[in-house]
């Protein structure tokens, strides 16, 4: 997959999010391509955080190459997280995938995934 094509799926997401006011985030989301691996850990190709005032988002380009159905599936996953954080008012890891990340999930994946 190109760079442009995961924008425009990046776009897709952010259009539908924004129409549904449970799937969109309090805060605003930036999604960045990097292009150095040694940002992320091993076996980890997407992050998200909260800085300040937005959820950041970062996606190693190289992931690009597993294909459209898998960086969706990772957009939803990393965007959950956003939506998670919202409701629990924490970035903890000691709750990284918590149900409240489980629910943001479902509901990400149903609407994008399984439209």
């Amino acid at each position: 997959m190109k760079p442009e094509r995961f924008h425009a799926e990046v776009r897709k997401l952010r259009e539908l999010t924004d129409s549904y006011d449970d799937l969109s985030p309090a805060h605003p989301v930036s999604v960045r391509l990097e292009k150095e691996h040694s940002r992320f850990g091993d076996d980890t190709y997407a992050t998200t955080r909260f800085d300040g005032d937005q959820y950041v988002i970062q996606v190693w380009e190289g992931y690009l190459h597993h294909g459209i159905a898998h960086v969706k599936e990772m957009l939803v996953h990393e965007w959950a997280h956003c939506l998670a954080w919202d409701h629990e008012a924490t970035s903890s890891d000691d709750e990284h995938h918590s149900d409240s990340w489980g629910t943001a999930y479902a509901k990400l994946y149903r609407a994008f995934i399984e439209r």
